[in-house]
C-alpha cells in the first residue's frame, strides 16, 4: 500500500487513541498545523504534537479511507458533534508529515 496512505492512517489512528507521542515518528520538525476555524497556525514538531494532544476526539469517531489527491492526501472524520471533519496532510521528500490542514466539511 502506498506510504502516504499508510502514514495518514496512522495519524488518524494517533488522534483517536490520544497517542500523540506516537506521532513523533511520523511528522517533520518543521510540520505546520494549520486550523483556520480555530485561528491556529503552529509549526514545529512539539508545539504541534502539544496541540494535538490537547483536542478532545471522540474515540467513536470513524475516518473515511485516506485519498491521495496529488501531492497531498485527505481523509474525512464521521462522528464529531461539529459535524465531518476534514483533515489534508502534506509530505516531506522522505515521507514525514509537513502539514496539517483541518477543517469541517467534505
Amino acid at each position: 500500500m502506498n506510504e502516504r496512505i499508510e502514514v495518514t492512517k496512522k495519524f488518524s489512528e494517533c488522534l483517536l487513541k490520544a497517542g500523540t507521542a506516537e506521532l513523533g515518528d511520523i511528522l517533520a520538525d518543521d510540520v505546520v498545523l494549520d486550523v483556520p476555524l480555530m485561528g491556529v497556525n503552529t509549526s514545529g514538531k512539539g508545539p504541534v504534537q502539544g496541540y494535538l494532544a490537547g483536542i478532545p476526539i471522540d474515540p467513536t469517531m470513524t475516518w473515511s479511507d485516506p485519498v491521495e489527491d496529488g501531492e497531498t492526501v485527505k481523509s474525512i472524520g464521521k462522528g464529531s458533534p461539529f459535524g465531518d471533519m476534514k483533515i489534508v496532510l502534506s509530505f516531506s521528500a522522505d515521507g514525514k508529515i509537513s502539514r496539517i490542514e483541518a477543517g469541517l466539511g467534505a
